[in-house]
């Protein structure tokens, strides 16, 4: 009589007793082998991710809130696919602008941003910066926890297109009722100037674990 192996129960011969049957011993190993790995297949689903985006231009401010003030979070208005339901848009007026989780867990974020070139004659470009924090819906103008940021002190120029791309990551834990996403863009110019346009931003999220 076949015996099975002691974990996935895939059936071989018993040494001892059974006959010398080898192409039916194949048969049976190769048809369990089948079945149990389309099982294992059927059980594989993709992590559960979604992505909101802003689009038009933001003015944000130049020199105001160096130290991650809500008046440079960026503002919100598309959810292009979310079909696990793991955000909610929070109110998208200064102050705010979250993106509220509403399903407990660790996530993965990645944040991007088009700059296009300055173009007030007589300004210089000194410093953009671009950053991803954790914030809370239940106080949304505290200050959020800096969770990554990116950078750049050379102005949007010709090599870059005339559009630079600033891009962020980051992972954190999240706990489905008040932690919030919110997102930063900050330019500083010489002499300062009450606003820097963007074009559109992206924060695409992936729920790593479930607690």
């Amino acid at each position: 009589m076949a015996t099975t192996t002691p974990n996935r129960l895939y059936p071989y011969p018993n040494l001892a007793g059974d006959q010398n049957k080898v192409p039916a011993d194949l048969q049976a190993l190769a048809e369990a082998i089948d079945t149990d790995v389309c099982q294992l297949l059927l059980g594989v689903v993709g992590r559960p991710v979604a992505r909101v985006r802003g689009t038009g231009t933001f003015q944000s401010q130049s020199a105001a809130g160096i130290g991650g003030n809500t008046i440079n979070r960026v503002p919100w208005d598309t959810i292009d696919f979310d079909p696990f339901g793991l955000l909610e848009l929070q109110d998208q007026t200064p102050g705010n602008r979250l993106i509220r989780i509403t399903q407990p867990g660790y996530y993965m974020a990645f944040a991007s941003v088009q700059i296009p070139t300055f173009t007030t004659a007589g300004v210089t470009v000194n410093y953009l910066r671009w950053q991803l924090r954790q914030g809370t819906s239940a106080s949304p103008a505290t200050l959020a926890t800096r969770l990554s940021g990116h950078s750049n002190n050379i102005p949007t120029n010709a090599d870059d297109g005339n559009v630079k791309v600033l891009t962020t990551a980051a992972g954190a834990f999240f706990n489905g009722t008040t932690s919030a996403y919110s997102v930063e863009f900050q330019a500083v110019t010489s002499p300062n100037t009450p606003s820097y346009p963007i074009n559109e931003r992206t924060l695409t999220i992936l729920r790593m674990t479930q607690s």
